[in-house]
């Protein structure tokens, strides 16, 4: 091991073991032993956005610590990727109600362009081992905002027990070989984030209110970190999906009943630019982000993660959540432009109705004519009276 290596492993270490031990009922979010009381997760906001095999993961969790009206003076938990980031950054929250609110509207849009038909129908696509490495892999520390970031990879046959060991230690709750396996098979990375009061503070508050942590990525597919936090207990989740092409409308369904979530209308789309508050993650895209249109899919749950339910319970997984592609039979009807110019033809569709009722008076109107001129001219056939 070089000493750059060394270095960076003591200070991952240090890090860690200032973390603590926690409580073995939370695996996301964490709390040193110094802090008497627990740490719970009430809910989950994100954002995926992605174009070109790339992706920005925009992820806030929302802790609160119910056993005092204080929180500790540090925490961590751990978001999963797929593949190594390259770049991080701290985001104000309210990214997340400009870009739900984006959805909103072009919902409005669509109730006016009659989108019967555009409710989701999913398959999640199946996830292939990649090939094995051996060594557990430490990055160095990255710093952005209130978050101090560490990288962690541990493929390979062996890579799941020193996973673990190497959680355990460092006071992270220690995972099934089973669980670790189903990431490190598939060579993710392991993000240790560390969170610290800013401001000045010594401690949290009860409730604590962080900003987005942005993550850029490599991926094959769009994909949400959520398997991870089995053993959080139950918490709401606001997520919108936004993608260069259609989501796949039968893995969607199939998301959708996984996490006990509902998305009234699916792969509605816009043509306009994305809200202000997007463009730091834009220009994480390749070309800036720079596409003809964006499909805007929200995925909103009140809780997946019951632990009296082994229907909607993340134990039951079989994958995490990831949400392949699709084509353009899985885009909206043909007679839905979004925000975009309207045809004549989408016109004709969207009032159909009253080209129907239109039509059914025309064919009154003219039937009506034909009986009345049919009645005059066989009144003007009659013979004369005689004299």
């Amino acid at each position: 091991m070089s000493q750059h290596q060394k270095r960076v492993v003591l200070l991952v270490a240090a890090l860690f073991m200032a973390v603590g031990g926690t409580s073995p009922a939370s695996s996301c979010c964490m709390v040193p032993l110094t802090y008497p009381g627990d740490v719970d997760q009430s809910r989950q906001d994100g954002i995926v956005l992605f174009h070109d095999g790339r992706e920005v993961l925009l992820v806030r969790v929302a802790p609160t610590f119910p056993d005092f009206d204080y929180g500790p003076d540090r925490m961590a938990w751990i978001v999963t990727v797929p593949n190594k980031p390259d770049h991080y950054a701290a985001i104000e929250p309210e990214v997340f109600t400009e870009t739900q609110q984006l959805y909103y509207r072009l919902r409005q849009l669509a109730s006016k362009q009659r989108p019967y038909d555009l409710m989701p129908t999913v398959s999640m696509g199946s996830d292939s081992a990649v090939a094995s490495k051996s060594a557990l892999i430490i990055d160095e520390v990255v710093a952005v905002g209130p978050y101090e970031i560490t990288p962690v990879q541990a493929p390979g046959p062996g890579g799941a027990q020193a996973l673990n060991d190497y959680l355990d230690q460092r006071g992270f709750p220690a995972e099934s070989l089973e669980e670790l396996e189903w990431f490190t098979s598939r060579d993710f990375t392991f993000l240790c984030v560390e969170v610290r009061p800013e401001n000045g503070a010594t401690k949290f508050a009860k409730n604590v209110e962080l900003p987005a942590l942005q993550i850029s990525f490599a991926s094959e597919a769009p994909y949400y970190p959520a398997r991870y936090s089995a053993r959080q207990g139950n918490f709401a989740l606001g997520l919108t999906v936004v993608t260069s092409e259609p989501l796949a409308r039968d893995s969607l369904r199939e998301m959708q009943w996984q996490l006990a979530a509902r998305t009234p209308l699916a792969n509605l789309f816009t043509t306009k630019p994305l809200p202000a508050e997007l463009s730091p993650a834009l220009a994480q895209l390749p070309g800036n982000g720079d596409v003809e249109r964006w499909y805007v899919n929200p995925i909103i749950s009140r809780g997946f993660n019951r632990a009296d339910d082994d229907e909607f319970s993340i134990h039951t997984w079989s994958g995490d959540v990831t949400m392949p592609i699709g084509d353009s039979s899985d885009g909206p009807p043909s007679w839905y432009s979004g925000d975009g110019p309207r045809s004549v033809w989408q016109s004709v569709q969207t009032h159909q109705d009253l080209v129907v009722v239109v039509s059914v008076l025309s064919a009154l109107v003219t039937g009506f004519v034909v009986w009345l001129r049919s009645r005059v001219r066989s009144r003007g056939r009659r013979p004369l009276p005689r004299e």
